[in-house]
């Protein structure tokens, strides 16, 4: 069984400058963790795309996959903690069609456990998110 929090395996994300980004929900389980946020901005996907991508590159994670499709950008991750445990994350943005400034914001990270240890472990729920994706004024 992995040891950390999941929450310290998604690094702080914080939006382009002079935006707002509001936390949203996450939730957790033994292996692994997500957390959603809000951001306002009046760039365009792409940029937005670009923005949080240099973080997470900036983080140690290494690009896997990429697309922008319509209202949708997402990419997929790979990383390893210090302890040099493989992870994989998720990283999609969604433009929000009914506010056109508007952006929802979703990370999932999942430790990649070795051949014979995947067990069942059950679930729980947390809104506790606001340490991941941090609001810049």
């Amino acid at each position: 069984m992995h040891r950390h929090g999941m929450y310290e395996m998604i690094p702080t994300l914080t939006p382009p400058h002079g935006m707002q980004q509001h936390s949203g929900s996450g939730s957790s389980s033994d292996n692994e963790a997500y957390t959603t946020a809000t951001l306002k901005t009046d760039l365009e996907l792409d940029a937005v795309a670009k923005h949080y991508a240099t973080q997470l590159l900036q983080a140690g994670w290494t690009q896997t996959a990429e697309d922008i499709n319509g209202p949708v950008a997402w990419c997929t991750w790979k990383f390893t903690d210090e302890e040099q445990e493989p992870w994989t994350g998720l990283f999609f943005i969604l433009k929000t069609p009914e506010k056109q400034d508007e952006y929802f914001l979703y990370i999932k990270v999942k430790w990649v456990q070795p051949e014979g240890t995947n067990k069942h472990s059950g679930w729980t729920s947390s809104s506790y998110s606001s340490m991941t994706l941090h609001s810049k004024s």
